[in-house]
């Protein structure tokens, strides 16, 4: 059976096949933009829900991807500690330039 799956969403199942992974992605149609909206969408706790967030450092302007769990804030000084420069969070066009991603969309 063959899925349909938006573009966007067709890269990531691309790149997980690319990787050796058998993974069905899955494309909701309900919005998952925060973490309490995917927890509703797939019927799970929010604390289940893994959360992308991109930041900016400051000084090389690489992007930081960080992961974590749905009602988790992240502590952005230890962030910047570990990576030995602070950081910023990423604007809209930064987070689709680095990822191929709108802000509320980074897989």
């Amino acid at each position: 059976m063959s899925i349909s799956l938006s573009p966007s969403v067709q890269k990531v199942q691309d790149a997980l096949k690319v990787l050796g992974f058998s993974i069905q992605v899955v494309e909701l149609q309900t919005t998952t933009r925060t973490s309490a909206d995917a927890a509703l969408a797939v019927g799970c706790k929010v604390e289940q829900i893994a959360k992308s967030l991109v930041f900016q450092a400051r000084i090389s302007h690489r992007p930081i991807l960080v992961i974590a769990s749905g009602p988790n804030r992240v502590n952005e000084e230890r962030i910047a500690g570990l990576i030995s420069e602070p950081i910023d969070k990423a604007d809209a066009d930064f987070v689709r330039q680095h990822t191929g991603f709108v802000i509320g969309g980074v897989p």
